[in-house]
C-alpha cells in the first residue's frame, strides 16, 4: 500500500538522504576507492541507499520516517541484510533513536551485531546514535536520578 509523505517530509529525507551519502563516500573512500552508492526512496518514503564495491553489496542502509520504522516486517528488512554479511546503517528519526537502539540488540543473540544507528532532527543534521546509557550516568548530564547532584 502507498502512502503519502508531507513535502516537507519528503524534502527531509532527501535532505538526509544526500547528508549520509557525503558521510558514506569519505567513510569507504580510504578503503574502497571504487564504490558505489546508489540511492532511492520506496513507495513508503523512506531512503534506501546501497554501497557495492566490484559488484559485492557493502552495505545498506535506511533512511527511515516515524512511519516507515513502525512496520513489523522492518526487523525482517534488517535481518537479511546483516545475514548477507552487509553492514547495516539506520538512520531514525530523532525522537525514536534510543527505542531503535534498544531494539536491535536482539540481533546480537545471534552474533549480528555490524550494525550502526545514526539520528537525524528536524533540520536534517545527523549524529551517530552510540550505546544507550544508564540513567543517572555521567553522559546523561544530570537528568537521571541525581545520584551525585549532593
Amino acid at each position: 500500500m502507498f502512502r503519502y509523505i508531507s513535502v516537507s517530509e519528503s524534502e527531509l529525507i532527501n535532505t538526509v538522504v544526500a547528508r549520509r551519502i557525503d558521510q558514506i563516500r569519505i567513510e569507504v573512500g580510504v578503503l574502497f576507492p571504487g564504490a558505489v552508492i546508489t540511492h532511492s526512496i520506496d513507495p513508503e518514503g523512506r531512503g534506501v541507499i546501497s554501497v557495492t564495491f566490484n559488484d559485492c553489496f557493502l552495505s545498506q542502509e535506511f533512511v527511515e520516517t516515524a512511519q516507515s520504522l513502525e512496520k513489523p516486517e522492518r526487523s525482517l528488512d534488517y535481518l537479511r541484510v546483516l545475514r548477507d554479511k552487509m553492514r547495516l546503517v539506520l538512520v531514525v528519526p530523532e525522537s525514536k533513536a534510543n527505542r531503535m537502539r534498544l531494539k536491535m540488540l536482539q540481533f546480537n543473540h545471534w552474533w549480528l551485531f555490524y550494525y550502526l544507528i545514526f539520528s537525524y532532527d528536524e533540520e536534517g543534521n545527523i549524529r551517530k546514535v552510540g550505546r544507550p546509557q544508564p540513567i543517572g550516568s555521567p553522559s546523561d548530564e544530570g537528568k537521571g536520578l541525581g545520584f551525585g547532584n549532593g
